[in-house]
């Protein structure tokens, strides 16, 4: 049931709502932390599914000791998609009070042709933490159609991080800072070659500047030129990065 957990298209290292390891490790010092007392509920009924965990850890120095909570519903809808929301409540690893609550939602259209599948996920966040006073959300867009077969696929996305986002009991590595996200790629399948299966070649674009200022952070252009791949598993390709 770790999968009712999981907040969709934050799957990343940036902008997670709720990590595990949070919990019973010192963030600090890297050291495990012992847990007095927890609960854990996880279900389904019908199209809708739930999740609660409740964990007190052991007493520590400059860490409070009021209860970590993590709570999260999710419900199918339209055949193959899924919305969301989850709420978090505590610091492991300071005095500091904590909560965060998101939404989310997951799109995915396996008929949208007989070749191509489209899916989308849209997801956004907000934390508030003591002494913490700004920007504190988080968003994220992205929409991908994809084929498995001969043909072109692509991918973009956006994601905004907020200077003071604070995800307690979950991750963020990079804060106040925006990035967009391209992806494209073409196969092409040839029909009885007796050593080539299908040619292959893609195409990675990615920009991560700062929020206030504008100034690029980091930018990469990366690109599989050819890919030839045999019908035994052999592949010759050259790349660019």
């Amino acid at each position: 049931y770790s999968e009712i957990f999981r907040f969709r298209g934050s799957g990343g290292n940036n902008g997670i709502p709720f990590y595990s390891r949070r919990i019973g490790l010192d963030f600090r010092t890297g050291q495990p932390v012992d847990i007095d007392v927890g609960a854990k509920l996880a279900g389904r009924v019908g199209n809708l599914s739930v999740g609660a965990l409740i964990v007190q850890q052991e007493d520590r120095d400059e860490v409070s000791d009021d209860p970590l909570f993590v709570g999260r519903v999710t419900q199918n809808i339209l055949t193959e998609s899924r919305i969301g929301a989850i709420f978090t409540q505590g610091d492991p690893n300071s005095l500091n009070d904590n909560t965060l609550a998101g939404v989310d939602f997951t799109y995915r259209n396996t008929r949208f042709s007989s070749n191509y599948t489209l899916s989308s996920d849209l997801w956004y966040q907000q934390s508030d933490t003591d002494g913490l006073i700004g920007d504190d959300k988080a968003y994220s867009a992205n929409i991908d159609l994809s084929t498995e077969n001969t043909g072109i696929s692509g991918d973009i996305g956006y994601n905004y991080i907020g200077a003071e986002y604070n995800p307690a009991l979950g991750f963020a590595n990079r804060r106040g800072v925006e990035q967009f996200d391209a992806y494209v790629q073409g196969r092409y399948y040839l029909e009885d070659h007796p050593w080539l299966w299908y040619y292959f070649a893609n195409l990675n674009f990615s920009h991560t500047s700062r929020i206030d200022t504008g100034e690029m952070q980091s930018e990469s252009l990366s690109s599989r030129l050819v890919s030839l791949n045999s019908p035994q598993g052999d592949r010759f390709y050259v790349d660019i990065e």
